[in-house]
């Protein structure tokens, strides 16, 4: 703040000695002032450049708070991230609209894995819960292109079971990145099986989790995306009677091409399946790594179901993909009838190159992999001896599909 200052002409002589006092009051208010401001620039920013605290803001609820951080990112010529506090955040308003470059992170200390399953109030250093429904009323609902958002290091809890976190009704999510996110309890993450998510340039980084889930939390087509290959994913149903899968797929990838995944660890447990690759994906979509598993320990629910993945853990429908080293173990326990091997491949082109497969409790007479159609290629198996007794090579039975192997299987 700029200080005026009086002429003096001999501030103790006779000219005007009054001056060098109202001088010294105007430096003093002047210099109050630039306190006030510097201190609520700090309080805002915590101290860091860019960065905006939620609680900084105005507001009776944490929607009001929120409204206001946002109005106020969107408005500014460099659009800060909008950190939020370390305590329990709940959030009732749904179909906000997203912004280009709107950021949204976790309080400090929020970095790595956040499971809310465990000791949230000690273990997690926050929560944001999402009391909110899915489609339209969901916690976002993109429209047209979005570019440049990021949302990281949030930990964030579904009220319920009807709550998604990102429905894009239109367009594309373009040049985004998420990381180190946590959805515990959620019908939907991204997308729907009705409503795909399009993805153009996204990236999923660091350390995720996602758990006790309603129904499928992935669905995404687009091209051009790097999905943990930086990071990791942890995903798994609930054992709860009333959260039986009834042969819904974790993640489905719709029409996915050109894209990288990294470690995915996908248990498929009390009647829920593992990944879907459909639609006309093209090519390159590339999986290195990952465990694909149906649940170890026997036993049964109160309803009778298995807590053992009785179905596929990985479904094939289309499109040109790679699988670099997965991990594919436990499934086809109790199988349904509309499934015939750990991974089925109804159409498309697919390789697998040096698969692990495990049994468990599963039969060794029970087709690895499956090929109703399509072309399925499968190079240097390796049979697990984990909970498994293996007396012969993994079988993989072509049943209307093309099998290309070498002697690491047997074939039928």
């Amino acid at each position: 703040m700029s200080r005026p200052v009086l002429p003096v002409e001999g501030q103790s002589g006779p000219g005007q000695p009054w001056a060098a006092t109202l001088n010294n009051a105007i430096i003093d208010v002047s210099d109050r002032a630039d306190q006030a401001i510097s201190l609520a620039q700090a309080n805002a920013s915590g101290g860091v450049p860019g960065v905006v605290q939620l609680d900084s803001f105005v507001g009776a609820t944490d929607d009001a708070k929120l409204d206001a951080a946002l109005s106020y990112a969107g408005a500014q010529t460099r659009i800060p991230a909008i950190q939020f506090s370390n305590r329990l955040t709940t959030l009732n308003t749904v179909g906000r609209i997203p912004f280009n470059g709107m950021k949204l992170i976790g309080p400090g200390g929020s970095a790595g894995p956040k499971n809310l399953e465990l000791n949230s109030g000690k273990y997690v250093t926050h929560q944001v819960r999402l009391n909110v429904g899915n489609g339209t009323s969901s916690w976002f609902n993109g429209t047209g292109s979005i570019y440049d958002v990021y949302i990281g290091d949030l930990a964030f809890q579904g009220g319920g079971s009807v709550a998604q976190f990102w429905h894009q009704a239109s367009g594309t999510l373009y040049a985004c990145q998420f990381h180190a996110l946590t959805h515990y309890n959620f019908k939907h993450v991204f997308g729907t099986p009705a409503a795909k998510a399009l993805m153009t340039q996204v990236v999923f980084s660091g350390h995720w989790t996602c758990l006790n889930f309603w129904d499928t939390p992935f669905t995404i087509g687009g091209s051009d995306n790097n999905f943990w290959m930086s990071g990791y994913i942890n995903m798994g149903p609930s054992q709860s009677d009333q959260q039986v899968g009834g042969g819904k797929f974790q993640f489905s990838f719709d029409g996915v091409g050109k894209t990288n995944v990294g470690y995915m660890y996908v248990s498929c447990n009390n009647g829920w399946r593992g990944i879907r690759i459909s639609g006309n994906s093209g090519n390159a979509l590339n999986f290195y790594g990952g465990m694909y598993e149906g649940y170890k320990p026997s036993g049964v629910q109160a309803n009778g179901q298995s807590l053992r993945c009785d179905g596929s853990l990985i479904r094939v429908e289309g499109g040109g993909n790679a699988f670099f080293g997965p991990w594919i173990a436990f499934g086809m326990d109790k199988p349904d009838a509309n499934n015939h091997g750990l991974v089925e491949i109804l159409g498309g082109d697919t390789a697998f190159y040096r698969p692990t497969f495990a049994l468990g409790a599963t039969p060794e007479s029970t087709p690895m992999v499956y090929a109703s159609g399509g072309t399925v290629t499968v190079r240097d198996a390796a049979p697990a001896t984990l909970n498994s007794t293996w007396t012969q090579a993994p079988l993989v039975t072509a049943a209307g599909g093309t099998i290309r192997s070498d002697d690491s299987v047997r074939t039928s």
